[in-house]
């Protein structure tokens, strides 16, 4: 199976709406509970990555926000 958007659909936070997907269009929903932030750093420490948006955490920042830090150097 490729890993593509059109192969691979990611709904978040609706387990029903992604049962609901997958029996629309024949496919398959899996139900995954999010990773904790310690397995991450762990996952990162051991030099590994994680499958894509699995580390999808929010809230966002807003698309074109700029921060600037206050230190100064």
């Amino acid at each position: 199976m490729q890993d593509s958007d059109q192969a691979v659909r990611i709904v978040h936070h609706d387990a029903q709406a992604a049962a609901g997907l997958a029996a629309r269009i024949g496919g398959t929903a899996v139900l995954l509970k999010p990773l904790a932030v310690e397995d991450v750093l762990a996952v990162a420490a051991a030099g590994e990555r994680v499958p894509r948006k699995s580390t999808s955490f929010g809230p966002k920042p807003r698309t074109g926000l700029v921060l600037r830090t206050f230190a100064i150097d």
